[in-house]
C-alpha cells in the first residue's frame, strides 16, 4: 500500500477510535458507560477514577502522531519505508482493537474484550519495535521473541 493511503487510513482510524470512545460514554453504547461496566467487576487493580484523565494526554499524542506522519516526507529513492508505511499496519490494528474492545466491553463479552486487549498490546509492542528499528537502523536483541 502506498504511503498516502496509510496516511489517510491512519487519520480515519484515529477519528473512528475517538468517535467510538466518545459515544461509549455519551450515548452510551448498550446503555452502559465504560466506567459502569468496570464497576460491575470488583478487583484490586482498578485505578482511581482520576487516573483515567491520562487518556486526554494519550489522545493528544495520537493526534500529534497522525498529523506528523501525514506531513512527513516520503523517503524517495533511499529504499527505506516512510513513517506511515512502516507504522501504518500495526497502528491500524491498534485502532481496530481499541474499537473492538469498546464494543465487546460494553456488551459485557469479557473474554472477547481480553482478546482485543491482547491484540492491542501486541500491536503496540510491534510499533515500539518498528520505531526502535527506524531510529537505530538495527533490530534490538531485547525485543527478539
Amino acid at each position: 500500500m502506498k504511503a498516502t493511503a496509510y496516511k489517510v487510513l491512519n487519520i480515519l482510524a484515529l477519528i473512528a477510535v475517538i468517535v467510538v470512545n466518545t459515544l461509549a460514554n455519551t450515548l452510551p453504547i448498550n446503555g452502559l458507560r465504560t466506567g459502569e461496566v468496570s464497576a460491575q467487576y470488583e478487583n484490586l487493580i482498578t485505578p482511581a477514577g482520576f487516573a483515567f484523565s491520562i487518556w486526554s494526554v494519550i489522545y493528544l499524542g495520537l493526534i500529534a502522531f497522525v498529523i506528523f506522519q501525514a506531513l512527513a516526507a516520503n523517503p524517495g529513492n533511499s529504499g527505506s519505508k516512510s513513517l506511515s508505511v512502516n507504522l501504518g499496519p500495526p497502528f491500524l490494528i491498534s485502532c481496530a482493537s481499541n474499537i473492538g474492545w469498546i464494543f465487546s466491553w460494553h456488551y459485557q463479552n469479557i473474554d472477547l474484550s481480553l482478546v482485543f486487549m491482547g491484540l492491542l498490546l501486541v500491536s503496540l509492542i510491534d510499533i515500539n519495535i518498528r520505531v526502535f528499528t527506524m531510529r537505530t537502523g538495527q533490530t534490538s536483541k531485547r525485543f527478539t521473541w
